[in-house]
């Protein structure tokens, strides 16, 4: 992943998922594709350069009405304890069973779509370490905990109330549970899609920095072309 051009390989991690994964950093692409798929994209791309492969024509060139949806472009950030950049607040700590009604109330004004990419997870013991929120008279109004992506290596899901943005309590939140992780000793990473402005600018502002970019494609059609 040092060097430079265009590999594609079948899914490993990813199993039988009918989609496209496509990872970038710097000079280097990596496109993972169904089985089925990996000659034929392989073909496709033999001559292609990493900035190729993000070109918004090229899910159609590839697969044409095979595409259903094209997520991204998404914004991969990592931080390290020397980077970071911590912003406390004394609104925030981490949820107890006393929470219980608080968090009901916050969960009904959240959007589900909203609290799906928030990726937090309230189920005892889901969440890698505490899950932490920002109280305000007793309210919750923001919430971040991290995800495991793979043994020792996490990320965090956010959610903010509504009428709470522009606060910097999301931020507040996710530096907790940064904080923590970094202290755990964990590789701490952070994706959203580089639309959301808010949330890149949340994660720069807390040291997070790019290290690469991808681009999920879902197939409609398990045909192979």
């Amino acid at each position: 992943m040092r060097g430079a051009g265009v590999t594609t390989v079948p899914h490993a991690r990813l199993g039988d998922w009918r989609g496209v994964w496509i990872w970038v950093r710097h000079a280097c692409a990596v496109v993972s594709v169904p089985a089925d798929w990996a000659e034929t994209v392989a073909r496709s791309l033999r001559s292609a350069t990493a900035s190729s492969v993000h070109d918004p024509s090229l899910p159609e060139a590839l697969f044409g009405d095979d595409v259903d949806t094209t997520i991204g472009p998404t914004f991969l950030g990592a931080v390290t304890a020397e980077r970071f950049v911590s912003a406390p607040s004394d609104s925030v700590r981490p949820l107890e069973p006393s929470d219980g009604p608080a968090i009901e109330v916050f969960r009904s004004a959240i959007e589900a779509q909203q609290w799906q990419h928030g990726a937090i997870d309230l189920r005892p013991g889901a969440a890698r370490g505490e899950i932490m929120a920002a109280f305000d008279d007793g309210q919750i109004l923001a919430m971040a905990a991290m995800r495991e992506d793979a043994p020792g290596v996490c990320d965090p899901g956010v959610v903010t109330h509504p009428q709470a943005r522009g606060r910097g309590l999301g931020r507040a939140v996710v530096s907790a549970v940064t904080e923590r992780a970094l202290g755990r000793g964990e590789v701490v990473l952070y994706q959203t899609l580089e639309a959301n402005l808010p949330a890149v600018a949340l994660a720069r502002r807390l040291g997070y920095e790019r290290y690469a970019r991808n681009i999920a494609i879902r197939l409609r059609n398990p045909a192979v072309a």
